[in-house]
């Protein structure tokens, strides 16, 4: 369904029915305002670096938001940061509204928010954290290179995470939280249309050797949520 610039998707209307008749502690509604918050800090930053909304996607497992234009790499990464700081800020101000008495739900927000700064800021594409890292290594040593490090560093994460997580399984029996998570990270990995199963083998294999001379072209990287726009290399 679209309405505007806004898309909202067919899973995200029942997840979205399913909250409203069964969620009557309101937790839904602090994820959704933190994640709004989220979002917004996307949003204030592309507009700051001077780019138009395309459109704002509502999935079943989150926001996306798309923007046009064509902006350096440096600056892609101003704009894919601004999300987490922002989810950082209301964490700390929602705590701060808690500490004093004045929202009675400051701590719930503040955890969802430090929870989305935590998760966001990971290193593992196509987190944001991911995207930055990308974004870093592709503005001084091209994008064959950032596939090769972004590869090595998300694998590396979601390794990490799922031993976490089958570790306090293992020795809780009951807890698989974490692994829960890094299963959502591979899975989330994996369907990235360019850091995909064959793209991650092909990098961690090429990683260990010395690649062939490239030719350094100016090809701008593909876009994905949040860049749907081309974006250049920073000269």
């Amino acid at each position: 369904m679209k309405i505007g610039k806004v898309r909202i998707s067919g899973g995200a209307l029942l997840a979205l029915a399913a909250v409203y008749f069964f969620d009557t502690a309101e937790f839904a509604l602090y994820v959704l305002i933190a994640a709004a918050a989220h979002e917004l800090g996307h949003f204030l930053a592309c507009r700051a670096l001077g780019l138009r909304l395309e459109c704002f996607e509502i999935e079943m497992w989150g926001f996306n938001l798309r923007v046009e234009g064509v902006m350096p790499y440096r600056a892609d990464v101003l704009a894919v940061l601004a999300g987490p700081f922002a989810s950082l800020l209301l964490s700390l101000l929602a705590a701060a509204a808690a500490r004093i008495g004045v929202f009675q739900g400051g701590y719930l927000l503040a955890g969802l928010s430090f929870l989305f700064f935590f998760m966001n800021i990971l290193p593992i594409y196509p987190l944001d954290g991911g995207r930055a890292l990308y974004a870093l290594v592709a503005s001084k040593y091209g994008q064959e290179a950032a596939d090769r490090v972004s590869a090595v560093a998300g694998c590396a994460l979601i390794l990490m995470v799922l031993s976490a997580g089958a570790y306090v399984f293992i020795h809780t029996r009951v807890n698989f939280t974490l692994l829960l998570v890094g299963a959502w990270l591979l899975l989330s990995y994996c369907q990235t249309g360019r850091h995909g199963i064959k793209s991650m083998r092909k990098c961690m294999t090429e990683v260990f050797h010395e690649p062939k001379a490239r030719e350094n072209t100016a090809k701008s990287s593909k876009a994905g949520p949040l860049y749907g726009r081309r974006v250049r290399p920073d000269r």
